[in-house]
């Protein structure tokens, strides 16, 4: 999105004129520009949360309409969260596997690809607050076609978190624990399969700690979501979809594989109780609160 802006000037002053971004933004958008091909700065993390943001953009280029919603919900999300200055996360690499079908060429892909990252410094620890991940807020919806059918219908309000995702909750906790005993330490590295948003959760607190990650994620996911978890700095594997889960092709089985050969800390987040545990301590005592036990 960044490149957008540099390109098309104009996208930025009608962002402006719409008074879409914060006085916070607006001191820093210098400085976004120049660091706009070091990383992933802390506007484009912003504007990338939402895929439709880039099309609506460009759609304004060609003097179409800009919907009044889309803005309206795009100032909602950058003034929910405040920004004080900038950070940078340095892209991951990312591997396409989707269209390899010889056993012995995708295991000596996968091989290649980790010794890559091995041999890449350790990231930085970046100043990203994870005391705020979770916290996330109920509404209530109103829908005129079940009203008086049911009683009151509350959702969680994740677009306010930071990998707009409930599950930010459980892959801090999984992280945390991990590190608490010992299984996880900064020089390894973080492996998961992922079908986006966990991913996204282990990318964001993994760049908290300055700690690599592998993600292993099915071609079947959007462009947009794998786009996403390379942006927040987490290695990237594509594995085919159309494969049964056995399969050495699947991303169960490479995300097997890519723990074992990297020595690795593998997040199992289907079998890890820290799942459990974060929506034990964190979601429901929310939840809970929120409703003052009304559920």
């Amino acid at each position: 999105m960044t490149n957008l802006l540099v390109k098309h000037p104009e996208v930025l002053d009608f962002i402006k004129d719409q008074r879409i971004l914060s006085s916070a933004i607006k001191e820093h958008i210098d400085e976004l520009m120049t660091h706009h091909q070091e990383g992933l700065s802390r506007l484009d993390m912003f504007l990338m949360r939402y895929s439709h943001i880039e099309h609506i953009s460009n759609q304004s280029l060609h003097g179409l309409r800009i919907l009044p919603a889309a803005v309206s919900y795009l100032s909602s999300a950058l003034n929910s969260y405040p920004i004080p200055g900038t950070f940078l996360i340095k892209k991951g690499l990312y591997l396409d596997l989707r269209n390899v079908t010889n056993k012995v060429i995708f295991s000596r892909n996968i091989l290649k690809f980790i010794e890559q990252i091995r041999n890449l410094p350790q990231p930085t620890a970046q100043k990203i607050s994870l005391v705020n991940m979770g916290h996330i807020a109920i509404q209530r919806i109103k829908d005129p076609l079940l009203e008086n059918q049911v009683g009151k219908i509350w959702t969680l309000d994740v677009t306010k978190n930071m990998g707009l995702s409930i599950k930010d909750i459980m892959a801090k906790q999984m992280v945390e624990d991990a590190l608490k005993d010992k299984s996880l330490n900064l020089s390894k590295i973080i492996v998961e399969g992922t079908s986006g948003n966990t991913g996204a959760g282990l990318a964001l607190v993994a760049a908290a700690y300055g700690i690599k990650t592998i993600l292993v994620i099915p071609s079947k996911m959007s462009q947009e979501k794998i786009n996403r978890l390379v942006l927040l700095g987490a290695h990237v594997i594509v594995t085919p979809t159309k494969v049964e889960a056995l399969s050495p092709f699947s991303y169960y089985s490479v995300r097997d594989y890519v723990a074992e050969y990297s020595k690795g800390w593998k997040a199992s987040q289907y079998d890890n109780l820290s799942n459990r545990k974060a929506h034990e301590q964190v979601t429901g005592p929310e939840i809970w609160e929120q409703t003052r036990g009304k559920i």
